[in-house]
């Protein structure tokens, strides 16, 4: 993983840990394990590792996956599903990509999950009221711009985009509390 932080390698090595423990060790178990990540390098990684026991949904792949709505028949078909760097960019309310994450895994399959979270400072949620919304950009200005339930349109412009432009915007910031609430 030439070019990997340790979050990378740390992920890599608890799928590892997953497919261990999912498997009871025994190394003849073929297990199906889906990557819902933008993370290039993890994605690679684990498609080197796993093969065709792998399959990639993430940034600019195909099958691409909407955690909001993943349907109920397409449901527990992984053993374990690997979301990394995603559920922070999920627009409100997080708990409709949480219900599309559980769809997918497997009785007695895992979910390896990473994401930026604080310690000690509270959870945010950066756009909590918006129902209906879309980046616009015009010159010298990137707005967030929604209507709220009132119907009334809300803008935004303090907003953090992971890779630029035509990255990925930052819907919330979790933290520990926040993280056990939402996916125990």
């Amino acid at each position: 993983m030439c070019g990997s932080s340790s979050r990378d390698r740390y992920l890599v090595l608890a799928v590892l840990g997953a497919i261990a423990s999912v498997s009871l060790g025994d190394p003849g178990v073929e297990l199906s394990v889906l990557g819902v990540t933008g993370n290039s390098r993890v994605g690679d990684t684990l498609t080197r590792m796993l093969s065709s026991r792998y399959v990639n949904s993430g940034v600019g792949a195909e099958p691409a996956i909407d955690l909001r709505t993943v349907p109920l028949l397409h449901g527990s078909t992984f053993d374990i599903v690997v979301c990394s760097e995603q559920l922070q960019h999920e627009p409100a309310p997080v708990s409709a990509a949480l219900e599309g994450l559980w769809r997918l895994v497997a009785p007695g399959g895992v979910a390896v999950i990473s994401l930026p979270h604080r310690i000690d400072e509270p959870h945010e949620e950066h756009f909590p009221e918006l129902t209906e919304a879309r980046v616009e950009v015009s010159p010298g200005v990137v707005e967030y711009v929604g209507l709220n339930e009132s119907g009334v349109a809300v803008r935004f412009s303090d907003l953090v985009i992971y890779g630029g432009l035509t990255g990925f915007l930052e819907h919330r910031m979790f933290n520990v509390s926040s993280l056990r609430e939402g996916l125990l």
